[in-house]
């Protein structure tokens, strides 16, 4: 894997000149400027049959490849829809030859933040971008942002999907280190009983559900906000008895931004969040934010 600058602290953002990932660098500079530089990483490959065809000229062909990219990245970063505040973000940039997903996580190492786009909602389109998304989440140490092909509303709550695991945990804890004092967060506990036959009448278990779940959520609150010395005025917390995937979908609908956990829980099905992730990555409807444990 070679470059063509050295990266900096701060956000890495993915690049493949589509529409969705410029909407992603445009979504990364216009965050608060304490979050940090921003890096575009743009990473290519031959095909191997390309390289095959080229023969004694594939080296010419890599160096026109790379080039390419890079004349991609000089129309985005120079994209006349970008503030002069917003094009002071950006930190240089990479050009990088190797498999999409590892060079992404080589290159971010280190950093506060990878963001990533998607493409406009199609089967295909969703399945190879949210591969991309889910891999990256799976594996990478440092928060990911997906960001929607439309940049998503600034406006609205930061919703946080909480159901009592230490990544929720951390996903509430970064929520409130990364976002203004004056921006409201949704502490959201999502659960889902689901019955059959004879046993469809449960009012007892359906009461305990909801009061764990209720407990767990407010758990999670007291523990983060007794950890950064803070009143936890500005959260709220919901409890939404339906579907994890479902509810977080809904509340991220009128949310700035959607924070969730790499994993949640695995024994409790009622409470599990994280392990939903992968369904909100697919489609995200706003900026969704997965923060890991560690």
């Amino acid at each position: 894997m070679t470059g063509t600058e050295t990266l900096k602290p701060g956000i890495a953002v993915g690049i493949d000149g589509s529409a969705g990932s410029i909407a992603a660098l445009k979504w990364a500079v216009s965050t608060d400027p304490s979050w940090g530089p921003v890096t575009p990483i743009a990473v290519w490959q031959l095909p191997w049959w390309e390289v095959a065809l080229a023969g004694s000229t594939a080296p010419v062909a890599y160096v026109r490849r790379e080039h390419g990219i890079d004349d991609v990245l000089d129309r985005i970063v120079n994209d006349d829809s970008l503030s002069p505040e917003q094009r002071d973000r950006i930190a240089g940039r990479l050009v990088l030859e190797g498999r999409t997903v590892p060079t992404l996580l080589e290159a971010s190492a280190g950093h506060s933040m990878l963001v990533v786009g998607t493409r406009e909602r199609g089967a295909v389109a969703d399945t190879i971008l949210g591969s991309v998304s889910i891999d990256c989440a799976s594996k990478t140490d440092i928060p990911l942002a997906v960001v929607p092909h439309d940049g998503g509303d600034a406006s609205g709550p930061v919703v946080v999907g909480i159901d009592g695991s230490d990544n929720s945990v951390a996903a509430l804890r970064w929520a409130l280190q990364h976002t203004a004092a004056d921006v409201p967060v949704v502490a959201l506990g999502a659960w889902s009983f689901v019955v059959h036959g004879a046993w469809q009448e449960l009012p007892v278990v359906d009461d305990r559900t909801q009061v764990e779940t209720k407990q767990a959520v407010e758990a999670v609150v007291a523990q983060v906000t007794e950890e950064l010395g803070t009143d936890g005025a500005r959260i709220s917390i919901e409890i939404d008895r339906a579907d994890p995937r479902s509810a977080l979908h809904s509340a991220g609908e009128s949310a700035r931004m959607l924070v969730v956990g790499a994993r949640g829980l695995t024994g409790w099905q009622h409470l599990v969040i994280g392990s939903v992730t992968t369904a909100l990555l697919h489609q995200p409807v706003c900026p969704t934010i997965v923060v890991p444990a560690g």
